[in-house]
């Protein structure tokens, strides 16, 4: 810059808009340019951020039309190919293996706010030294569970294992459990791809791999259905499909981000340590879907009337499923916050906020409003059959379902924006207390009194305390750009 005009660019209408703007301003036109770039790579960043969400959207619409297509077809194809005692194998297969999903650690969880920082930061380094921080714990840990869990299921009796099931005239049952146990196994390292993918806006790449996978799996268990094979084919279709898809995806993550596989020397244990302090909080926050949900349906199976716990089941399923659609419609906006709040544009983040909270109260009362009018008619067309809920279970139940909407929105801000050691404190804490007066919620009035203190549960804590957090948060000083420090770094 010679005499105060700005030479880089001399004879461009960008150097005489530039030399315009000083004028009229009295400020210098260097400045006046830095500020207009900056201006126009925080509307780009924007404008990317938001493309990012709309393409999740689409694509999670697609991808949750593909797993009901699985549901709606093929499901009902494998329970007529093998029988109810083969259906039964087949779940209860399915789902013993499940608990070895837990052993991820919720490392995955802990690892989308600080990638998203970094990226947004441009630090690549330390973006690599999350990725190792993840996954070579969660490696370890794989290899030492596969050493236990293997000759458990290849040694034990299979009553011990499955109880009544093993009983069943059904052949390839143990090896059936040992192909689930292996490809469940395999996965874990794998859980880590769909969140790095939200860590950096690439959810719409998770979400169309799935339906492909989706569409696959249906194809397959289709084919095994007209062949009429075992029970073991139909379980590695239904473990090896997805976990196909998910590797598939981690490949193509990594091959547009090969400098995530350099610097495997420098790895220091004290990253995952810090990681694992988050995962810890993070597991703990989703087992909190197991004492809000499953605690109160087996105590009401256990309690209740038959008739009474199936309405109280169906009543809470049908609660889920609309919760479970607005959870893939807002997720995106975790990764979103993250990088956002990294690059210090905490107006977009405050906007984004309003609009979820009007979002979310407008869509809960509409869904209150729907489910306690007309949830009995719902029910009916949704299964088939005449449903009787009580006026008072359904106004109890439509109002959780605004409260949880809300709880949601706030949760998945703190996370966005490095409040996941409150946020999962806070949803614990609510849903041990639900848990420990469920019991005599059942005893005095049944599945009204659960949905009645379940409202409690939101309302008497997550539903203001969340929001305060939020605001603490957002008022906070922001970082200095460039910062991503979500996981201490020992050389300091």
């Amino acid at each position: 810059m010679r005499d105060g005009r700005v030479s880089s660019l001399p004879g461009t209408a960008l150097t005489r808009w530039a030399e315009g703007a000083g004028q009229r301003t009295g400020s210098s036109p260097a400045a006046e340019l830095v500020g207009h770039s900056d201006a126009g790579g925080r509307l780009a960043a924007r404008c990317r951020l938001e493309r990012r969400t709309q393409l999740a959207w689409l694509t999670s619409l697609v991808s949750k039309v593909g797993t009901a297509g699985t549901q709606l077809v093929a499901v009902p194809m494998v329970y007529q190919t093998m029988g109810q005692d083969g259906y039964a194998a087949y779940a209860a297969v399915t789902s013993a293996v499940l608990i070895l999903s837990a052993l991820n650690l919720g490392i995955g969880g802990s690892l989308v706010t600080p990638v998203a920082r970094a990226a947004a930061a441009g630090d690549a380094k330390r973006e690599g030294e999350l990725l190792r921080a993840g996954l070579i714990p969660l490696g370890l840990l794989t290899l030492a569970a596969t050493v236990v869990a293997l000759p458990v299921v290849v040694l034990i009796p299979l009553p011990v294992l499955l109880g009544e099931v093993a009983h069943v005239s059904v052949g390839g049952l143990r090896v059936a459990l040992v192909v689930a146990c292996a490809m469940t196994l395999l996965a874990l390292p794998l859980t880590l791809v769909s969140n790095l993918r939200q860590a950096y806006q690439e959810i719409h790449v998770t979400n169309l791999l799935g339906a492909g996978a989706n569409a696959v799996l249906c194809s397959a268990l289709l084919l095994a259905a007209f062949a009429k094979a075992g029970l073991p084919v139909f379980v590695a279709c239904s473990a090896g499909i997805p976990l196909a898809g998910n590797a598939l995806n981690g490949w193509l993550l990594i091959a547009k981000r090969r400098y995530l596989l350099e610097g495997w020397r420098e790895y220091d244990y004290r990253h995952s340590l810090a990681l694992l302090g988050d995962g810890a909080r993070f597991l703990a926050a989703s087992f909190t879907n197991m004492l809000i949900y499953q605690w109160p349906i087996y105590l009401m199976a256990h309690s209740r009337p038959t008739r009474e716990s199936a309405a109280f089941a169906i009543s809470l399923q049908a609660v889920l499923l609309p919760l479970s659609l607005l959870f893939g419609m807002v997720q995106p906006f975790w990764g979103t916050v993250a990088e956002a709040k990294a690059r210090g544009d905490d107006a977009w983040v405050r906007r984004q906020v309003r609009m979820l909270r009007q979002a979310g109260v407008a869509l809960g009362l509409i869904c209150a409003a729907v489910f306690a009018a007309w949830g009995n008619q719902a029910l009916r067309i949704w299964l088939g059959k005449d449903i009787e809920l009580s006026w008072s279970l359904r106004l109890c139940a439509g109002t959780y379902l605004a409260l949880a909407i809300w709880e949601y929105l706030h949760f998945l801000l703190l996370l966005g924006v490095g409040r996941i050691r409150e946020g999962s404190t806070i949803l614990f804490v609510r849903a041990a207390s639900f848990a420990l007066l469920a019991p005599a919620l059942i005893v005095c009035g049944g599945g009204t009194w659960v949905w009645a203190g379940l409202c409690c549960s939101v309302a008497l804590y997550p539903a203001w305390r969340m929001p305060r957090v939020l605001r603490d948060a957002m008022g906070a000083a922001a970082e200095p750009r460039g910062t991503a420090r979500a996981v201490p770094d020992p050389n300091d």
